[in-house]
């Protein structure tokens, strides 16, 4: 049989690691410690965007929606962090009412993780497009938000991805040794995509203008261990 496609592993490396995880609220969300599926398609489709090849983000958006894992770090410190966004005024008299300030401050919490070892990413890619694929993983400077800055320290060819990734709960096999953590993570929806007459575009991809019949919640499990030790949360990955 002629091999079509191939796995490419992009290992991500960064300095703390802030992602909200989905249908988690915005002023007290929660870190699962890896981005979504769809966060890391969307990444590698604004890395080609960002520097203006269009041409290229179409190429790449037609093999959408890809095949792709997610490996957690060998472990992470979750801890959270009060913040203070501050926005500009609508108008002069637009006063905070809390300090009588022109700019708005609303106070948030938000969960950094510090992560020990590499996020690692998994993708199933075209023969033909392996230049593209590897192109956009390299090129990506952060995952879920500006504030969780990423590096790509290398992309390589594997046979394919192991065992410990995240995978969704309808398809994870119990073994009894295993240690789980369940997060809520976003991906296309495969199927919705596939049976839709109109495909997907560079406009209905953008967050402001998305189609969420496109996108799906699941629950998702990781192997490893959680544990709580007052505000702040230790996970470590299972598996080898």
């Amino acid at each position: 049989m002629t091999q079509t496609h191939t796995w490419l592993r992009a290992e991500f490396q960064c300095h703390s690691f802030h992602y909200r995880m989905p249908d988690t609220v915005a002023i007290n969300s929660v870190n699962p410690s890896l981005p979504s599926p769809l966060t890391v398609q969307m990444a590698m489709l604004a890395s080609l965007l960002r520097e203006g090849r269009s041409g290229d983000a179409q190429t790449l958006l037609e093999h959408f929606p890809l095949e792709l894992r997610v490996r957690p770090p060998q472990g992470a410190i979750i801890f959270r962090a009060f913040m203070r966004f501050v926005r500009p005024p609508k108008s002069p008299d637009d006063l905070d009412k809390n300090t009588g300030s022109g700019y708005k401050i609303s106070p948030h919490y938000r969960e950094f993780a510090l992560l020990e070892g590499a996020l690692e990413v998994y993708v199933h890619t075209p023969l033909g497009q392996r230049a593209l694929f590897t192109e956009a993983l390299e090129r990506i400077p952060y995952l879920g938000t500006k504030d969780s800055l990423v590096t790509c320290v290398g992309v390589d060819e594997v046979e394919a991805p192991p065992q410990n990734c995240a995978v969704r709960l309808a398809e994870y096999t119990p073994a009894e040794d295993d240690d789980l953590m369940m997060v809520q993570l976003a991906d296309f929806d495969t199927q919705e995509v596939k049976a839709k007459k109109a495909p997907l575009t560079l406009e209905n991809v953008l967050p402001s203008q998305r189609d969420k019949k496109h996108y799906r919640l699941d629950t998702y499990v990781l192997r490893g261990r959680l544990e709580s030790q007052g505000n702040v949360k230790l996970f470590k990955r299972g598996g080898a």
